[in-house]
């Protein structure tokens, strides 16, 4: 009797497990690339390199915020290839110049982001896939050029490493009313407009400081004309939770596309409830923050 009921239990344990398992893509989220990192949105040339060319050794390969949100990602990553979307926040200069191409900016990185993930694709041959999602606060990419300038630069590189909405202000949007989020969005779409490349902008949003409005912004986002939009949830060395949530994904995107999580990924993380800072390893907090029993990743059916 007592076998039976053992039996029965597991079972029961081995059916929920299944149930619960899920099928999902990560969403990584960069800022800013810096040689001397001293903040965790930081992370440097050399460690950059290290973890795309880990990614693509390893089976995954690179999709933007659009390719998830459509459905699209058998069509964009190699067949038997896990894709991960790549995000960097803010526009930084960075993102698109080396410390060499401009001193005037005082940078401190050997090479941008858009080299290094370009450089690094080619050697695997891979495509450059990523969103950047760009804020006025954050300069545009520093302004040495005009936005339409620097847009064509990126597309010269990476026809499909494409810009979004990252509000004009950046300001925090948990407490705004739907109004003052609906003229935030807006404001940014007739300043894009104004400087001729509205058409040239993906339309998804990465919410400043990672927070959605309370009120819940799905609605306004749609009216809009959005596809998606991005949260941040605390990672690698910040880590405040048990587990970073996974985008769900089975060939179509299954969670609520407004709301996608991404896990941060920097050089050094804020010790938590102490104080000052730590280095940390972006490869091996990857490693630990993709290794979950009951989440296994999508493996692109491929259409090339």
């Amino acid at each position: 009797m007592l076998r039976k009921a053992l039996i029965v239990l597991l079972s029961v344990f081995c059916l929920t497990r299944a149930a619960s398992a899920v099928t999902a893509v990560p969403v990584l989220m960069f800022h800013r690339v810096c040689d001397a990192p001293k903040y965790p949105e930081e992370i440097s040339t050399a460690q950059l390199e290290a973890l795309f060319n880990f990614l693509w050794k390893s089976g995954w390969a690179p999709a933007s915020v659009s390719d998830l949100a459509a459905g699209r990602l058998d069509e964009v990553v190699p067949r038997g290839k896990k894709p991960v979307v790549l995000t960097i926040d803010d526009g930084h200069p960075s993102v698109i110049y080396s410390a060499a191409q401009h001193p005037a900016l005082k940078l401190n990185n050997r090479k941008s982001f858009l080299t290094v993930l370009c450089e690094t694709c080619r050697a695997h041959r891979l495509e450059p896939r990523a969103t950047a999602f760009i804020s006025e606060s954050g300069g545009y990419f520093g302004g040495r050029e005009r936005l339409s300038s620097a847009l064509a630069r990126i597309h010269n590189s990476a026809p499909n490493f494409e810009a979004g909405y990252h509000t004009r202000a950046h300001k925090l949007m948990k407490s705004m009313t739907p109004a003052q989020f609906r003229a935030a969005l807006v404001s940014q779409r007739e300043q894009f407009r104004s400087l001729g490349v509205l058409k040239s902008i993906a339309p998804v949003l990465a919410y400043p400081y990672g927070i959605a409005p309370a009120f819940g912004p799905q609605s306004i986002l749609k009216e809009l004309g959005f596809t998606a939009a991005v949260l941040a949830f605390a990672g690698n060395g910040e880590q405040k939770f048990s587990r970073i949530p996974r985008c769900r994904y089975d060939g179509t995107l299954k969670s609520d596309r407004f709301l996608i999580p991404r896990t941060s990924i920097g050089a050094r993380g804020y010790a938590f409830r102490k104080k000052g800072s730590f280095v940390i390893d972006p490869i091996a907090d990857f490693k630990k923050d993709t290794a979950f029993p009951d989440v296994t990743y999508y493996v692109s059916k491929g259409k090339r």
